[in-house]
């Protein structure tokens, strides 16, 4: 399976992507790697370090890796504060 931007805006939705793609130009996401079809990395805000990533099972079938306080609110992707 191909992980490409329209995939990860059709599941996590524009305004994480959006978010998500700040976070990468700011430069607070570090180690980031892809693991078979699992994506992980670290963000790294001010004091705050979070794992983050996605456990992708299947095209519509996807975890929430997130450490953040608000993972449990926005599956199955977050945007770390």
């Amino acid at each position: 399976m191909d992980i490409t931007e329209k995939w990860l805006g059709d599941i996590a939705g524009w305004q994480v992507l959006k978010a998500a793609r700040s976070l990468w130009e700011r430069g607070v996401v570090s180690e980031a790697r892809r693991e078979g079809l699992d994506v992980k990395g670290i963000v790294t805000e001010g004091p705050k370090r979070y794992t983050s990533g996605l456990a992708i099972k299947g095209r519509t079938d996807v975890e929430n890796l997130c450490t953040c306080p608000t993972s449990r609110c926005r599956p199955p992707a977050c945007v770390c504060p």
